[in-house]
């Protein structure tokens, strides 16, 4: 299931729940990071986390 069908399904199941009004939102997150001393790079970081739903 695509976090679109996820977030389309919380909606939905709040309305057949009886809320008056519903929303959701699919977030994409990217986490970059980079580590240096003295002029030289130490490290280098990505990260993609799952979706989130909210």
């Amino acid at each position: 299931m695509s976090q679109y069908e996820v977030a389309s399904a919380a909606v939905q199941s709040a309305l057949d729940a009886g809320a008056r009004y519903a929303d959701a939102r699919v977030m994409h997150r990217r986490i970059e990071s980079m580590s240096a001393r003295n002029g030289e790079v130490e490290d280098l970081t990505q990260n993609q986390p799952d979706f989130k739903v909210s």
